[in-house]
């Protein structure tokens, strides 16, 4: 599936900082039991970075847990996830589609739910990201 541009706005949040985004996720992954539940954070936005906030549920403890990665541009101007370099994903659409569907070395599991930034865009609901098996 392929993630538009009004879809990744909508989960970057601008002015949410980690130990918000924690709780955020936390409390969606307690209520839920689902696991890849992410938002993305601006951090320096005009450099294309990111951070990648994602809420796992461990079945086995019935806990969650967060976990964090960054999302930066190489020199070539691809991006890149914890400093590991992906040819071809040029935009923030082909990274969240990329990890909806693939397992990476940085996440124990495919990202499934966003939650977007429901204070700067509007009251919109929960997401869940369909992967292209």
């Amino acid at each position: 599936m392929q993630i538009s541009l009004k879809q990744t706005r909508a989960f970057v949040h601008h002015k949410t900082r980690r130990p918000e985004a924690e709780e955020l996720l936390l409390n969606h992954v307690r209520e839920t039991g689902e696991s890849g539940v992410f938002l993305l954070r601006a951090k320096r936005e005009d450099e294309g970075m990111y951070a990648l906030d994602v809420a796992w549920h461990d079945a086995a403890s019935n806990s969650a847990y967060v976990t964090h990665h960054l999302l930066s541009r190489s020199q070539t101007g691809v991006y890149m996830v914890d400093e590991q370099v992906y040819d071809r994903l040029m935009s923030l659409e082909d990274v969240i589609s990329y990890l909806s569907r693939q397992r990476n070395k940085a996440l124990p599991g495919p990202l499934t739910t966003f939650l977007p930034a429901s204070e700067e865009v509007g009251d919109i609901p929960v997401q869940q990201v369909q992967s292209a098996a």
